[in-house]
């Protein structure tokens, strides 16, 4: 979700209110919010393509067994 959506991420910590367990951790909604958005928008375009190439295609391996799942017709 950090890397994905971070702007989930940075809802859910201000409604939460964690407290960073180490030094420099809260960097990543400071310093590094815009690199990060940058990247997530960049991850989202490579994401979104495979998500629909490898998850939301049908199979192409078919069988007739009636014990499998993949790709049953």
């Amino acid at each position: 979700m950090i890397i994905d959506n971070p702007s989930i991420y940075r809802e859910i910590v201000e409604k939460v209110k964690p407290y960073f367990t180490h030094q420099g951790a809260e960097e990543i909604f400071t310093q590094m919010k815009e690199d990060l958005d940058a990247y997530a928008a960049r991850y989202g375009t490579y994401a979104d393509r495979i998500w629909s190439d490898e998850y939301l295609r049908p199979p192409s391996i078919t069988t007739r067994c009636a014990s499998s799942r993949i790709g049953f017709q």
